[in-house]
């Protein structure tokens, strides 16, 4: 390895400069990759690649240039230098920056609406319509499908999907002040489901399930009012996860007292089947939460409490980084269904337009 002296190259940093490479470019792919927690780990670790080239290059920096500055530093031997460094790194920079805006730029256009970003995790904590119409997208509806909200509030993901084209859209929420007819086919009931009528093909429960007491007669009343070939979408927090075996009492999703029944899997299919409900699918939507919340009582930090990151981020005992953390873990724990939320579609058995096969591979592949 040579620079602008006559120094030998030094052959055997070429192999560890292409291990540590490989070490960076696995970091990069290891969310993408089909391996178990374990090599993740290992892979997730390949930032300390970036730490072996900056020692790397003052190492060679200082192996090529030391005899210039032997005697002390010169101000036309120090120009020099500037020039040889700006001639070897600021090309290659520029050339990536001209390849990389307009495909950067392409990447935004197509995913607007769908970034996300780890260091505003806490404004997403606060609000994931997006994971929810990702979600919704993957039961298969279509624009002019029937949706029904059960405990949708004042139906701010009903306009979203309004926005996006669904067109049928229906709320219910016996807690609101009064029902709301937004005008644009949106209309909120206050009412329970027990008192909606019709058919439906979709209905959804976003976080609301836990917070019934009532829930057989609410299962009951879903069966009554589903299409033949509807998907009732149900997305709880879960035992059936890492953070409950984790933290315990401290887990942020027992929620006392609003969360009334906190549900594993096989619970919720076992009571679903008690009225002619058959769980087709389910995949994890899990978030930095699950270790955010956890954490701050595991410190005796409510959620909202100055030191909370959800209310007060700059004064929180988490960083940037741990932040970062806890959403890439977040994903893996999806990924391997380990995560503390669940999303779970059910249909009746008795569809007659599908096979039970085919209605799950419509859920799964929408």
């Amino acid at each position: 390895m040579t620079d602008d002296n006559n120094k030998p190259h030094i052959d055997s940093l070429t192999s560890a400069r292409f291990f540590a490479a490989i070490a960076v470019v696995f970091l990069h792919f290891s969310l993408y990759l089909n391996v178990n927690p374990f090599v993740y780990l290992f892979l997730s670790n390949g930032g300390i690649g970036v730490c072996f080239f900056f020692v790397l290059s003052g190492f060679i920096l200082t192996y090529t240039y030391k005899d210039w500055f032997a005697g002390g530093v010169k101000i036309n031997d120090y120009r020099r230098f500037i020039r040889a460094r700006l001639a070897r790194i600021y090309p290659m920079h520029v050339i990536a920056l001209l390849l990389m805006t307009p495909v950067t730029l392409l990447l935004v256009w197509f995913t607007a609406g769908h970034v996300r970003s780890p260091y505003l995790a806490y404004s997403l904590l606060k609000s994931r319509s997006t994971e929810i119409i990702r979600c919704v997208r993957k039961t298969g509806v279509g624009s002019g499908s029937k949706i029904l909200d059960v405990g949708c509030g004042q139906g701010s993901l009903l306009l979203r999907l309004h926005q996006i084209g669904f067109a049928s859209l229906t709320g219910v929420d016996p807690f609101i002040a009064r029902d709301i007819d937004y005008g644009n086919g949106i209309k909120i009931h206050k009412k329970h489901i027990q008192d909606i009528t019709g058919e439906f093909d979709l209905v959804m429960f976003n976080h609301s399930f836990e917070h019934i007491p009532d829930q057989e007669n609410t299962l009951r009343q879903v069966s009554k009012i589903l299409s033949p070939t509807g998907i009732c979408m149900i997305r709880i927090p879960t035992v059936t996860s890492l953070p409950w075996r984790m933290y315990r009492e401290n887990w942020v999703q027992i929620d006392a007292p609003r969360h009334v029944y906190l549900h594993s899997i096989e619970s919720i299919r076992l009571l679903a089947s008690r009225f002619n409900l058959t769980l087709l699918n389910y995949f994890y939507d899990s978030h930095a939460l699950q270790f955010l919340g956890s954490e701050q009582y595991c410190r005796s930090i409510p959620l909202i409490n100055d030191r909370s990151f959800l209310v007060n981020p700059k004064n929180s005992i988490f960083g940037k980084k741990e932040i970062e953390n806890f959403e890439t873990m977040s994903r893996l724990l999806n990924k391997y269904k380990m995560g503390d939320q669940v999303v779970l579609l059910f249909t009746r058995p008795d569809v007659q337009a599908l096979t039970a096969d085919q209605a799950a591979e419509a859920a799964c592949n929408a």
